[in-house]
């Protein structure tokens, strides 16, 4: 997809972005997906949950080395409050 298109798409769907983020995390963790699919949820979540360290942070820890690389920016601009939720987990 080029970067016009994405953006276009992000343009169109930020205003449902409240709605979207449940059934595009659904799709971000369901390996019945494709990789293409999976890293199109990943994107749109890190833009739709940017300000959400909590989300962000649980989306970070079941992500894969590709997701990992497009929302570990997003949850680092975050470190103060998901920091702590991340060393939870472990």
């Amino acid at each position: 997809m080029t970067r016009k298109i994405a953006a276009a798409l992000l343009n169109l769907l930020r205003p449902a972005h409240d709605v979207l983020v449940e059934p595009l995390a659904a799709v971000f963790r369901d390996p019945e997906h494709s990789d293409a699919e999976r890293l199109l949820a990943t994107n749109l979540l890190a833009e739709f949950a940017s300000q959400n360290p909590v989300i962000l942070a649980d989306l970070l820890m079941d992500a894969d080395e590709k997701e990992f690389a497009v929302l570990y920016p997003r949850v680092q601009a975050h470190s103060e409050r998901s920091v702590p939720m991340l060393v939870a987990e472990i």
